[in-house]
């Protein structure tokens, strides 16, 4: 059985349209390729930044309820803590003080070496509970190393939230990587 009536074979046009429709195939794996690498490099990161959220949770869950108390009736109920090349040092001098003398355990808070960030911690009393009840919320914007990728609201990473920064206007710096939580006193 012959299929073919026509033996002069493949031509031009048929060529360069097979070529055509395989380069529109590879140009979009090859963009594909390249976006997973970008989010892949993410990914690693908000995980890194994620455990490093959760560890701050679990210190200020270990820190006594009224060390938390004093926190938020007196220092305005916000603390940074500023993350470069694996260092953790305050913000400015009211988290300092902060770290120093109420929160001692933060100091021993391991951060890996290639993380740039700032970590916000914002406690607030509960309304109507009698300061028996504490809201507290911890977020971390970060830096994706290589990718000039900024991960949060604080875009310049210096512990401090200015107003253009403050998307929603919540006067929190917001970001994908935060945790919350309500802590009861135990009297």
């Amino acid at each position: 059985m012959n299929y073919y009536t026509n033996k002069k074979g493949i031509s031009l046009v048929e060529t360069l349209m097979a070529v055509g429709i395989f380069a529109i195939f590879a140009t979009t794996f090859f963009i594909e390729m390249l976006s997973f690498d970008k989010f892949e490099g993410i990914a690693f990161y908000k995980t890194t930044a994620t455990k490093i959220v959760v560890s701050e949770m679990e210190i200020l869950n270990s820190t006594s309820f009224n060390q938390l108390l004093n926190i938020a009736n007196n220092y305005g109920g916000k603390f940074a803590l500023k993350i470069q090349n694996g260092v953790i040092s305050a913000a400015d001098s009211n988290s300092q003080y902060i770290i120093n003398n109420l929160i001692t355990a933060q100091n021993k808070m391991q951060v890996p070496p290639n993380i740039t960030g700032t970590i916000y911690v914002y406690i607030d009393k509960v309304p109507n509970s009698y300061d028996y009840l504490l809201d507290i919320y911890v977020s971390m914007s970060f830096k994706v190393p290589n990718k000039q990728i900024i991960i949060g609201e604080d875009k310049n990473l210096n512990g401090i939230l200015e107003l253009a920064e403050d998307v929603n206007g919540n006067g929190k710096s917001d970001s994908p990587i935060s945790l919350s939580t309500s802590i009861r006193n135990p009297l």
